[in-house]
């Protein structure tokens, strides 16, 4: 189901071994369950912010606000993801650690890109 889909892209993005994505797995359990919970509300904020920007009666303190909860929602995931990578810091290698920073410094958009 997605919740593979989900943990198997992050396996893979974060080049881990098996033993990796076990351990993984074990120390944040519930990394899957609240990525998709996340990644919905994030969804649902987008849809308002669209649905206000195409009313042409709203307002721009209204649009504003939805702004800021869109920002609010997006913020709280990559907080998510920064603590479900923090789990792993101390079992990665030093060649998978080199390339998380490196992925760090491409990615503007790391959950929504796994």
């Amino acid at each position: 189901g997605m919740r593979l889909r989900v943990r198997d892209r992050l396996a893979r993005r974060l080049r881990l071994n098996e033993e990796q994505a076990k351990l993984l797995q074990e120390k944040d359990p519930d990394f899957e369950t609240n990525s998709m919970n996340l990644r919905n509300a994030l969804m649902t904020e987008r849809e308002k912010l669209l649905s206000i920007f195409e009313n042409p009666n709203s307002s721009d303190a209204e649009l504003l606000q939805q702004i800021e909860k869109f920002i609010s929602t997006y913020s709280w995931i990559e907080r998510r993801i920064a603590e479900h990578v923090l789990v792993l810091r101390p079992y990665l290698t030093v060649e998978q650690q080199k390339w998380l920073i490196g992925l760090c410094q491409r990615s503007q958009d790391p959950l929504l890109s796994f």
